[in-house]
């Protein structure tokens, strides 16, 4: 009897330490996806920029990115959208947003404004 109870407690300690090992995979996988996502959204910002120096008429655009290209299994998807500033005419409001496809994770999104000639 004291042998059942023991296997028992050790089956216990054993799923939680599991189910807890999981849990903390998953957490870093969900810091994994946002830290890529906020490097997209920089290279966004950066791809406006360079476009915005050529042309002040940019609007934007959208990139589709395999998953296998920056080590995951979801692509992504990149938009940057282009606006005129409402106070400047010089500036541009751009927004990039990233988001997973596949993923339960919200799009990141940023805006700033930008330069243009």
């Amino acid at each position: 009897m004291i042998a059942l109870v023991c296997l028992s407690l050790a089956t216990v300690i054993g799923t939680l330490l599991l189910q807890a090992g999981l849990s903390e995979q998953r957490y870093f996988d969900r810091l994994a996806l946002q830290a890529q996502g906020e490097w997209l959204v920089e290279a966004g910002f950066s791809r406006a920029g360079a476009q915005l120096a050529k042309s002040g008429h940019y609007s934007g655009e959208t990139w589709a990115i395999p998953g296998r290209s920056f080590g995951r299994t979801q692509s992504a998807i990149v938009k940057i959208d282009v606006r005129a500033n409402v106070t400047d005419k010089a500036r541009r409001r751009v927004e990039v947003t990233a988001a997973f496809a596949d993923s339960n994770e919200p799009a990141i999104t940023g805006s700033r404004d930008l330069e243009s000639r």
